[in-house]
């Protein structure tokens, strides 16, 4: 199956964007519920309590998002909400 060019530079683009996206998120787990013995500057959340806040917080954070596109970013063209999204996830 060959793309059109147009689609390919797309895919070509995300493909990148994600590939050079560093993930901390295992390293961030265990500094949160590491034990006072294993770093004793941490804070030392329990598993529970960190994997439901974050839940949490990630929910609320995505609902926060949705009522912002749907407030402001609804009128803008997919071109420029692509660039101010990518831009966005890269801070």
């Amino acid at each position: 199956v060959v793309l059109k060019p147009s689609i390919a530079k797309v895919n070509a683009f995300f493909l990148l964007q994600t590939a050079m996206c560093v993930s901390i998120g295992g390293a961030a787990f265990y500094f949160y519920t590491d034990t006072p013995e294993e770093y004793p500057e941490g804070p030392h959340f329990s598993i529970v309590f960190y994997s439901s806040g974050m839940g949490l917080a990630g929910i609320v954070c995505a609902i926060i998002g949705l009522y912002l596109y749907q407030r402001y970013a609804v009128r803008l063209s997919y071109r420029t909400t692509l660039f101010a999204f990518s831009l966005l996830w890269t801070v």
